[in-house]
């Protein structure tokens, strides 16, 4: 989760403000989906 942390900071530093709670669920749902992606890419 440490990597989803680091994009969270990135991502609020590059638009100068925190993010609200619909983006840091929609982050977190692609954070998500690149993890499922990653994990089936390593088993194939």
């Amino acid at each position: 989760m440490k990597q989803m942390e680091h994009m969270r900071e990135h991502t609020e530093r590059q638009l100068g403000r925190k993010l609200q709670e619909k983006e840091l669920a929609f982050l977190r749902w692609v954070y998500d989906r690149y993890q499922e992606e990653r994990q089936r890419h390593i088993n194939i």
